[in-house]
């Protein structure tokens, strides 16, 4: 059996392999993450609330803001969630990009985000997917994409490992040598507001965001769950560095099919990559009322689109 059939068939049984000397309590666990039982106690008590879920969408913006696509990157996004989505509220994280949507709202640091919406929520389970700017919705979604039937936040995986020793020591540091052998899709990451609280203080140590939202906070939330929120990634993901033409062709191929996966993310962003506008020209409705409420406000920031 591969390690990815049995993160995926066996996930109880995958880790206890992948995480090697686990915490000989739970109690060992709270001290060594600085968590007290009351507040254990209490996420313990929102975990089983049964209202119905609320699946908010935060947009991390991670393209830099002397790239001239980012301009058809959020435009294009725009179309798709428009289309395609139907989130309780969207946010962006961003210090260029403007709203005049009163359902999209901008924080210009993560911190400002954490301290006026996460923090403030009151006690009930929310849950929160983090997507990239350069990510986009190709089918219809809906809250079984983002959480399973126990109300667990799903985690989708790929075979690949990537190591970080940050966070390496970050994991050990909680469980006691912990080893994971997979790695989170890239540019996304569906957690509850527990979650984000009881690890807020991690991302110091952490020192990125990319690497706290779209690495840490999806291994430690399958890690939490011992796997059983894992589902191999209905993500595709387009390395722009090469080798990325076949898959734009797959996809425009497989598009409105039942084959076409739920979205496609990309690696770092270029002006000059060759088809990038006019796949996503392809792929994405031909307007949107959304991409005229929703702007970046830089000005060597230019538009460039067939469109």
């Amino acid at each position: 059996m591969t390690k990815l059939s049995k993160l995926l068939t066996k996930p109880r049984l995958f880790f206890v392999d992948a995480i090697e000397k686990r915490k000989t309590s739970v109690m060992e666990m709270i001290e060594n993450i600085g968590i007290t039982p009351e507040i254990v106690q209490a996420q313990e008590a929102l975990s089983v609330y049964k209202g119905a879920p609320r699946v908010n969408l935060v947009i991390i913006d991670n393209i830099n803001d002397s790239c001239m696509n980012k301009t058809n990157a959020l435009k294009y996004q725009c179309r798709t969630l428009e289309k395609y989505t139907n989130f309780n509220r969207i946010y962006y994280i961003s210090d260029s990009i403007t709203s005049t949507n009163s359902s999209h709202v901008v924080y210009s640091t993560y911190s400002d985000f954490y301290d006026n919406i996460v923090s403030r929520l009151p006690p009930k389970i929310e849950y929160f997917v983090f997507i990239g700017l350069n990510f986009f919705f190709l089918r219809e979604t809906n809250v079984n994409h983002f959480i399973n039937e126990h109300r667990s936040a799903i985690t989708y995986v790929k075979k690949q490992i990537a190591d970080n020793d940050t966070l390496q020591d970050i994991f050990n540091s909680i469980y006691d040598d912990f080893k994971y052998n997979f790695k989170p899709t890239e540019n996304y990451c569906c957690v509850d507001n527990t979650l984000l609280n009881q690890y807020h203080q991690l991302l110091s140590k952490i020192n990125h965001l990319d690497t706290y939202i779209f690495t840490f906070l999806p291994i430690i939330n399958a890690a939490n769950s011992y796997g059983s929120n894992c589902i191999e990634t209905k993500i595709q993901f387009a390395n722009l560095s090469g080798g990325y033409y076949e898959k734009f062709m797959w996809i425009q191929t497989v598009h409105g099919s039942e084959r076409c996966p739920l979205a496609v993310t990309f690696n770092k962003l270029n002006d000059d990559t060759e088809g990038y506008i006019e796949f996503l020209d392809s792929i994405t409705p031909h307007s949107s009322r959304l991409e005229e409420e929703i702007f970046v406000n830089v000005t060597t920031n230019v538009l460039v689109s067939n469109t």
